[in-house]
């Protein structure tokens, strides 16, 4: 069964206007509740949880993304890492991904300087976002 914050979470979805985030504990796999309801997020803090939640959604692996009416959700890295590409193709490529994944989103609006570390099947890759509120760093881990 959904806990009770799931539903409320399902039914209150759609009067998003694209600038509220909830934010989700990835850590305990479900959302951070405050005075009992799950707790909002706006502004830059927003932006960051949506850009955590995009990349770490695989890219067609989840029906409730599969939709030819919207963008298709998420990013495709978990294979493009795992590849037997050579290292500089798959640099390329996943810098492609993430760029593209996020650029979806209209409040933000540059996704560059990345840096990538690679030991043994984990990519860890560091870039900088350039949002209307600001920017930050932001970086994902792949692999493993």
């Amino acid at each position: 069964m959904f806990p009770k914050q799931n539903i409320e979470l399902a039914n209150n979805i759609q009067s998003l206007d694209g600038k509220i985030s909830f934010e989700f504990d990835f850590s305990t796999g479900d959302f951070v509740l405050e005075n009992g309801k799950i707790k909002t997020l706006n502004g830059i803090e927003s932006i960051k949880m949506w850009i955590t939640k995009a990349l770490k959604t695989e890219k067609y692996r989840f029906k409730i993304y599969n939709t030819t009416a919207v963008e298709k959700y998420g990013a495709s890295l978990q294979e493009i890492v795992t590849s037997n590409y050579p290292f500089d193709f798959i640099k390329a490529e996943i810098q492609r991904e993430i760029t593209d994944t996020l650029l979806k989103n209209s409040e933000i609006k540059v996704v560059d300087n990345f840096i990538f570390k690679r030991d043994k099947k984990i990519l860890n890759v560091s870039f900088d976002v350039s949002t209307i509120y600001g920017n930050m760093a932001k970086e994902v881990i792949i692999g493993g």
